[in-house]
């Protein structure tokens, strides 16, 4: 089984493909896809989760 981002053509839009080649960063680069994985994966751990009722 592929880790997510691995051998994945459209992980990225054409949009987020433009902006990272803009910040001098290859979208086709396997550590860029990792650490972008990474942010994600981060971010997701902040996210509130809808279960739990605030309060």
């Amino acid at each position: 089984m592929e880790s997510p981002g691995e051998g994945d053509a459209s992980m990225f839009d054409d949009i987020e493909r433009e902006a990272m080649r803009e910040e001098g960063f290859d979208p086709d680069d396997p550590a860029t896809k990792t650490a972008i994985d990474l942010v994600r994966w981060e971010l997701a751990l902040l996210r509130p989760d809808p279960e739990v009722e605030p309060g």
